[in-house]
């Protein structure tokens, strides 16, 4: 597993690896119309161990 970037954004994620997308979509994240948030601003409440 490598490591993310928390300050990355949501939408440059899905760019750069596509299967980004399924796991968004499954916790509920935006990553298209809410795509400009970073990754830190979206975990909140988010089971990491998901």
């Amino acid at each position: 597993m490598t490591d993310t970037d928390p300050d990355r954004t949501l939408a440059s994620l899905v760019e750069e690896v596509p299967t980004y997308a399924r796991v968004f979509e499954s916790l509920g994240l935006d990553y298209c119309c809410d795509g400009d948030r970073t990754l830190a601003t979206t975990t909140t409440g988010v089971d990491s161990r998901t």
